[in-house]
């Protein structure tokens, strides 16, 4: 049983679990798991602990409704739980064990919706499947009164549905005559002044339903369902909250505050003989062209011209000059009396230092005559009075500086400048794209039968072989 299957139905159908009141689940069997969270015991003012068990998901508040084991009580913990574990020794719910009590206090039973999935263990005996009718008789003024809460509903010997319950005409025993299979989902609806009963096929697909009217103000509310047994049963004279139905099951209970349609408890009811699975969409990441943008593209070739300097060139303006002189010694030479050599002189401006020279040409006297003449005869050479000697005559080198007046020009190449023209030579398209997710595969999701389909047939009582009277 899927109680993830009952959810997802609830939110397709209603749009939220608000209107499941009270959810239990019995079908965990055993297990420490489901005993840990779910089975529990309550110590009373008798100081003996009673067995509970805890409103379960998908209900819309789990803290209320705590549903107690009536018949299992012990006057300690570790014995409550063995007796608690024989309740569910076939898995589910077994009504042979104990009957369950819910507390209703504050539900209305003239505006709920009840979903029971059970099953027979055996032969069909007649009992009480859940109820809380409770019948009052007051003697006022020697007059007579009865009043009455709530009302029954189980099944006959036969495998039929009943309902119990009392109005201004008295008591009143309603029999549906659809039978019952070995496993079945069961609908209660209670509104206004009707009570319906459905029995909910899932192997032919339809639902068989039968509608009861009632007088209201005889329901009314009650302090507790009981399932299993009820406060008074027409086949007894006591009450019958202990009263239990040997070798029957429930696998679930699922309360509803406010009426639900037969066809909406249908469809919620597929969860309780299936299993809900859900597969995620596969998605993919994909890339498409939503549009182009377009660009202008631009001759490109030469825009100008770039001029750099290559070189330099001196240009003279005017003509050469002599800036200067300079006079230094050189070799010396040998010079006789009577020959001609040059004497120089040194000329320097005391003004601004700059420097000339001049020379004077002399014929050589030895200085021995202190640079006199004495002519000794009458030839030539005595008549002059030249005297066979000589003397080593210091020579002067000249260096001789000259300038010119001149300019210095940048000698200029060219380069090309290239860059983008105002020719246009086309258009370019860009392609825009976005990225977006596509479902390649769909999510599925849905209810898949999981109940045997043996168990769910109609007309039970003819396959166990028999037919009780």
């Amino acid at each position: 049983m899927s109680s993830t299957g009952i959810n997802v139905q609830m939110m397709n159908l209603l749009g939220s679990n608000q209107k499941l009141a009270a959810f239990y689940d019995f079908e965990f069997g055993s297990s420490s798991e489901f005993y840990s969270g779910v089975i529990s015991g309550i110590r009373g003012d008798n100081l003996l602990y009673t067995g509970t068990i805890n409103n379960q998901w998908p209900a819309y508040d789990t803290g209320k409704y705590t549903g107690i084991f009536i018949n299992k009580v012990d006057s300690s913990e570790a014995g409550l739980d063995t007796k608690m574990r024989s309740v569910f020794s076939s898995v589910d719910f077994d009504l042979s064990e104990s009957n369950l009590a819910v507390d209703t206090t504050d539900l209305d039973i003239n505006n709920m919706s009840i979903l029971i999935d059970f099953e027979f263990g055996g032969a069909v005996e007649d009992g009480v499947l859940f109820g809380s009718f409770i019948k009052e008789e007051e003697t006022v003024n020697s007059v007579d009164y009865t009043g009455s809460y709530g009302f029954n509903v189980g099944f006959t010997s036969r495998g039929h549905l009943f309902l119990q319950n009392y109005s201004s005409n008295g008591d009143q025993i309603r029999v549906f005559n659809t039978e019952l299979s070995k496993r079945n989902i069961i609908g209660v609806s209670s509104y206004r002044n009707k009570i319906v009963l459905s029995k909910l096929d899932y192997i032919e697909d339809e639902i068989d339903s039968i509608s009861f009217n009632v007088e209201s103000s005889y329901i009314n509310n009650v302090d507790r369902f009981y399932f299993g047994g009820s406060e008074r049963y027409y086949a007894s004279t006591s009450a019958e909250t202990t009263k239990t139905l040997v070798g029957n099951h429930i696998n679930s209970i699922s309360i509803f505050s406010g009426v639900i349609s037969e066809g909406v408890l249908y469809s919620i009811g597929s969860g309780l003989v299936g299993e809900y699975s859900f597969t995620d969409a596969v998605e993919e990441e994909r890339t498409r062209v939503t549009g182009y943008s377009e660009s202008l593209v631009y001759k490109t070739g030469i825009t100008g011209y770039e001029y750099i300097v290559t070189g330099t060139l001196n240009i003279s303006t005017g003509r050469e000059y002599i800036s200067g002189v300079s006079l230094t010694t050189g070799t010396s030479s040998s010079k006789n009396e009577g020959e001609k050599y040059y004497k120089y002189y040194t000329l320097t401006d005391s003004i601004n230092g700059s420097s000339t020279y001049y020379k004077e040409e002399l014929g050589f006297l030895n200085s021995d005559n202190n640079y006199t003449y004495a002519p000794t005869g009458e030839d030539a050479y005595d008549t002059l009075g030249l005297q066979d000697a000589s003397e080593s005559i210091q020579d002067y080198i000249i260096d001789q500086y000259t300038g010119q007046d001149s300019i210095t020009i940048n000698l200029y190449g060219k380069n090309d400048l290239t860059g983008t023209l105002n020719e246009i030579s086309g258009v370019v398209q860009t392609p825009l794209t976005e990225t977006y997710t596509e479902i390649t595969s769909q999510a599925v999701s849905g209810i898949s039968m999981s109940a045997s389909s043996e168990g769910l047939k109609k007309d039970y009582i003819y396959y166990l072989g028999e037919r009780l009277s």
